[in-house]
């Protein structure tokens, strides 16, 4: 609706209009786009996010299954990420760590990677309808995901871990042992929001924890 209030050719409407996405099979959990317009080097996008967020920011990136945390050594972070997805490990809470050996045989095309503004999610509702979110950069950024810890005995234990989604992206890799080539990897870089566990939460309280 708010496109078509716009004058034809605008400038907004064309930038609204390259940030949509199809609507795609409701069977797949999740859809961003395939454009390659947004690539930025390896190189110029760790040194981009350093001094946008500071070293001292503790971030993590989510991908279904998986997490990566931390700005220091950010690059080996992502790689044990990535190659943990690669070799189809699953995500237990904790990131896999391996060796700068087995690091090195993670390739990237062209040492890059691809930017975009929008991630949609298919889900179930609760009266078993497929519908489907959409998350945005700029204007709906904020997610909450299935925590993943064990309940302990006498501590306060959360079903959920709550973030702000600073960069949706997507990659293509290859492992130095895969024959089939290279594969396309989405991730997500995300900032977590920690609990407040001294003020009162929840639907009485009418505040998130």
């Amino acid at each position: 609706m708010q496109g078509d209030l716009l004058p034809k050719g605008s400038k907004s409407q064309h930038k609204e209009k390259k940030a949509s996405l199809p609507y795609v099979n409701p069977e797949d959990h999740y859809h961003i786009s395939l454009s390659t317009r947004e690539g930025i080097g390896l190189d110029d996008w760790l040194a981009e996010t350093q001094a946008k967020h500071g070293i001292e920011v503790s971030c993590r990136f989510y991908q279904e299954f998986g997490l990566i945390f931390s700005m220091q050594n950010v690059y080996e972070r992502l790689l044990d990420h990535l190659l943990a997805r690669l070799q189809g490990k699953a995500y237990d809470g904790d990131e896999h760590s391996f060796s700068d050996e087995e690091r090195d045989n993670v390739k990237f095309k062209t040492e890059c990677i691809w930017r975009h503004k929008v991630l949609r999610l298919n889900y179930t509702t609760y009266d078993l309808r497929r519908e489907q979110d959409s998350l945005h950069l700029e204007r709906q950024a904020n997610i909450m995901i299935r925590a993943h810890e064990d309940e302990t005995e006498g501590a306060a234990w959360h079903p959920y871990w709550y973030a702000r989604i600073l960069g949706v992206y997507h990659a293509v890799v290859q492992h130095h042992d895969d024959p089939t080539g290279f594969h396309q990897m989405d991730f997500l870089w995300v900032q977590w929001y920690g609990r407040e566990t001294s003020s009162p939460s929840g639907w009485s309280a009418k505040q998130l924890p």
